[in-house]
């Protein structure tokens, strides 16, 4: 019962917290486009490698970062290579879990939700995925290929009852496909998932 207490009371922080930092972000560019967006956190290296190979080995695809630092230095940093390359940068505003580094899978999982809210729903792609800062594609590739048949694509989590949900640092969306776009990357800890698991109640098992 306590679980239960606690798992919606952290379900309302968030939305109370996306709620009040509401902040669309407006980036033309992207709209019909096939985008990656990077959640960056404290390590302005790992982004820098990171954009450098994008640019070389994943044509057709647009960047943005959204930047979920707690580091101002570091989102500072985080800024000034992403105007550099030329990659559309947001920060992420403050949540309920910033600083708290055993909610750190929340923090994460709130920075996914105001992505797509404010990034993803306010300019509709066609495509995007969702990559942890220190993913590297080491060779040509276009992992939007996977979503030629499919509605979503990436690394599957399973629970031992075959429930599932992708792991939001390698997670892919077809927009044109989804059942809804009301998603949650929340963590869903009642059933053993950890962030993006209550993607599993809204979009899923549908």
């Amino acid at each position: 019962m306590v679980d239960r207490k606690n798992h919606a009371r952290y379900q309302v922080r968030e939305q109370i917290a996306l709620a009040k930092h509401a902040s669309p972000m407006r980036f033309p560019h992207l709209r019909s486009q096939n985008v990656l967006i990077t959640i960056s956190f404290n390590d302005p290296q790992v982004i820098e490698w990171q954009i450098k190979m994008i640019a070389r080995n994943v044509s057709g695809a647009i960047q943005v970062v959204a930047d979920n630092s707690t580091n101002l230095a570091a989102r500072d940093a985080i800024r000034d290579i992403c105007s550099a390359a030329g990659v559309a940068f947001a920060a992420v505003p403050a949540n309920p879990w910033t600083r708290r580094e055993l909610d750190g899978g929340k923090s994460h999982g709130y920075a996914l939700n105001w992505a797509w809210r404010n990034i993803v729903l306010a300019n509709r792609p066609s495509m995007i995925g969702f990559l942890d800062h220190d993913i590297f594609p080491t060779a040509t590739t276009n992992p939007f290929r996977m979503l030629d048949r499919a509605a979503v694509a990436g690394l599957v989590r399973k629970a031992p009852d075959e429930r599932w949900y992708l792991w939001p640092g390698f997670a892919f969306f077809n927009l044109g496909r989804l059942p809804t776009d009301r998603l949650n990357f929340g963590r869903d800890w009642l059933d053993g998932f950890d962030t993006g698991g209550l993607n599993w109640h809204c979009l899923y098992r549908a």
